[in-house]
């Protein structure tokens, strides 16, 4: 395609999700990025029960032919060591020269980004999420509207309506483990209606619990953590393969933009591999490579070097929960081992946090073992015995207790990008203040915590990363990286940052909602600048 009218550089689920409103407008658009795809073929067709009890071997597949499903550092998350995503993040380091220091900047250069391994927790930011940012619910309710009728989102409008609002087309939830389904029959008898410090309520996950175009329902097979036979879990992969049927839209993989260069009333954009060289031109480039990803580009788009730019994570936790009335019990021959319920807290004066629980059948042992406060040979031996009386749970503080920061250093194409991470004043009283309030509530409905079983996660293992090219309102300081209300660069006139680097707030819930909203809200601004 010559001379798109917009240039895409990212397949991840931002890049899809700016590409259909532009595409569906008749725009020719062209999307651009390395496209890594996958390299484990072989996967268990069968589920995980079916396996476990006809003793059919299956270890390399779970753990891995380099037993990489049991390395790793203790305090990252399971998702991060499964041998099937190894090629997801393969690269990112890298290719952007990135040398981080006390955070894991996770990114991604396949195709379909970081979609290919995640969690498929979808959350909508309303106003109270959006509290100091130009952005308001109402800019993307009706994006996600769109998105949730294209994708499918299973849920509930239950509880925990009051933070996620009542809004959103929803599926049936997926059924819940025995654990999960316990806890919210306690809470639901119990519960005070005045008492909004703990709310707890059904997931919502981006996992379809009915057929949807083309994709099959969740078949409760517990092998989400390693790969779905059905296509059940999103994949922006999929919406990929939609875009690819117009005519006015093109996608190029092996290509690898590290900077924008200005060419008059537009931009050259300049690859190259081992083999080939990749020439393009547009006025228009949306810069959806990832926050980490396009901070980079725009940096060096821009020549600013040694200028510190702020980046902000999530901050988090995790522990495991006990139910001493299931200890004995047989594992489940049907599970969906990703988020099954979800939880937010009120805590100290007016904060939030938000935590999602997992069942545990659906994570290797040796992963449970990481929590329990003894040695590693006795703690396997307690979690293997335990294993089906848990459930896993995280918890996620605002954004504002990290301290991040993106910087380029001066050079060439090859210079260094220094990530650094640490935690705000303020974090380990947030930490302790709102562990105190879960171990309170969960108690009072029949789970426990294990004493010295609480795991402060790695920052940025989640892959939660905001805020770099932050959108505001007004002209920014000079070498500071913002974008407008549009999520058009200020210093690149015509190039829009779509994905988390334009999210001007992280809220402890997780972005990926928000971000997709954004990037189609950001899209449709763009077909009516264009006036089409």
């Amino acid at each position: 395609m010559n001379n798109p009218d917009v240039v895409i550089i990212g397949s991840g689920m931002a890049g899809v999700s700016v590409s259909f409103p532009l595409v569906k407008a008749g725009l020719k658009v062209c999307m651009v990025d390395i496209g890594k795809n996958k390299d484990y073929k072989d996967f268990p067709k069968q589920s995980m029960y079916y396996h476990r009890k006809n003793n059919i071997e299956y270890w390399d597949h779970i753990l891995g032919k380099g037993f990489e499903g049991v390395s790793g550092n203790a305090n990252e998350t399971p998702k991060m060591k499964v041998p099937q995503h190894k090629y997801v993040r393969s690269g990112f380091l890298k290719g952007y020269n990135i040398k981080p220091l006390k955070i894991n900047p996770t990114g991604s250069l396949a195709m379909g980004g970081l979609s290919n391994m995640w969690g498929a927790g979808l959350f909508p930011y309303i106003d109270q999420d959006l509290e100091g940012s130009v952005l308001k619910y109402k800019d993307l309710l009706q994006s996600y509207k769109d998105i949730a009728k294209r994708i499918g989102i299973s849920g509930s409008n239950d509880c925990l309506k009051e933070i996620f609002g009542e809004d959103i087309p929803l599926m049936d939830a997926i059924p819940l483990h025995h654990n999960s389904q316990y806890l919210l029959e306690n809470y639901l008898s119990r519960k005070k209606t005045s008492d909004s410090s703990f709310i707890l309520g059904y997931n919502r996950n981006a996992v379809i619990s009915a057929d949807h175009d083309g994709r099959k329902a969740c078949s409760l097979d517990n092998s989400c953590l390693w790969h779905c036979n059905n296509d059940s879990i999103y994949n922006a992969r999929f919406d990929l393969k939609k875009l690819m049927n117009y005519e006015n839209f093109e996608y190029k993989a092996n290509v690898f933009v590290k900077e924008l260069k200005k060419n008059g009333s537009g931009y050259n954009i300049i690859s190259s591999n081992n083999s080939r060289e990749i020439k393009l031109f547009s006025k228009r480039i949306c810069l959806a490579a990832g926050t980490i990803g396009s901070t980079v580009i725009a940096l060096r788009s821009l020549k600013f070097f040694n200028a510190k730019q702020k980046v902000v994570c999530h901050p988090a936790y995790a522990f495991p929960l006990f139910f001493p009335k299931r200890i004995a019990s047989s594992v489940s021959e049907k599970n969906f081992s990703l988020g099954q319920l979800a939880y937010n807290i009120r805590f100290g004066k007016n904060e939030d946090a938000f935590g999602i629980l997992f069942s545990s059948e659906g994570i290797l042992s040796s992963d449970i073992a990481n929590y329990m406060p003894s040695t590693k040979p006795t703690s396997t031996l307690v979690a293997k015995m335990i294993n089906p009386a848990i459930l896993l749970a995280n918890c996620y503080l605002h954004g504002k207790y990290s301290d991040c920061s993106i910087l380029l250093k001066s050079g060439n194409s090859k210079s260094d990008v220094l990530i650094t991470g640490d935690y705000a004043d303020g974090f380990l009283r947030a930490k302790k203040l709102s562990y105190n309030v879960l171990k309170k509530y969960f108690r009072k409905y029949g789970a426990y915590t294990i004493p010295g079983s609480l795991k402060i996660s790695n920052l940025g293992s989640d892959g939660h990363f905001v805020g770099s090219i932050p959108m505001m309102n007004g002209k920014s300081k000079s070498n500071d990286l913002t974008s407008d209300i549009n999520g058009q660069i200020n210093g690149l006139d015509g190039v829009y940052a779509v994905d988390g680097s334009s999210i001007p707030v992280l809220p402890p819930k997780h972005p990926s909602y928000a971000i997709m909203a954004n990037a189609d809200r950001i899209g449709q601004n763009i077909v009516s600048e264009l006036k089409l």
